[in-house]
């Protein structure tokens, strides 16, 4: 992180802090305090929608889909330089486990995303992945040694990873982390 965003960050951070003791101050009621303390975790959380858990998350969705997005074309760009091979759409392989995504994805928060990314690597490894924003590659070798049921829960399994935003929640955990330790450190 270079000294600008440091500072941006510390100064996002000292607003935010300073709006917030300005904000409870002028509260007059429990319920008041309760609402404004809520508004502010709402700005650095997400609740899923499904189980109402809530978790640190300071990047937004669409920031995951373009970062989840960057992961997956930047994997694909590398098996093709390797000589790997990615199936191609009119693939036999390539139907069959695009078909049992489609349906996963229609049944999962994604249902309404437009421009998911999906790809199958041609390799024998049994392997699929998750990149945020609900980009999914499987590897040929998890299609080609599963029937439709088991490939069907490991896409679902990938899925939920993302709609879970494990890989947001974790860079944000890191990130907030990180800063504790820093100020830690100067402090």
């Amino acid at each position: 992180m270079n000294l600008i965003n440091v500072i941006r960050s510390r100064t996002t951070q000292l607003l935010s802090l300073l709006i917030l003791t300005q904000l409870l101050a002028s509260c007059e009621t429990a319920s008041q305090i309760d609402s404004v303390l809520y508004e502010q975790i709402d700005m650095v959380s997400k609740e899923d929608t499904v189980t109402g858990v809530r978790s640190l998350n300071l990047k937004s969705d669409e920031a995951a889909y373009a970062k989840g997005l960057a992961t997956f074309n930047t994997l694909v760009d590398e098996v093709q330089k390797q000589g790997g091979a990615i199936l191609a759409e009119d693939d036999p392989v390539y139907i069959r486990v695009k078909g049992i995504y489609d349906r996963v994805i229609s049944a999962s928060h994604f249902r309404d995303a437009k421009d998911l990314k999906f790809a199958i690597i041609d390799d024998p490894m049994f392997n699929a992945l998750a990149y945020g924003g609900g980009h999914v590659v499987v590897i040929k070798g998890l299609a080609d040694n599963t029937n439709d049921d088991e490939l069907a829960y490991v896409i679902g399994h990938e899925l939920a990873h993302n709609s879970a935003a494990h890989i947001s929640e974790s860079e944000s955990f890191m990130k907030m982390r990180s800063l504790l330790r820093k100020e830690n450190r100067e402090g």
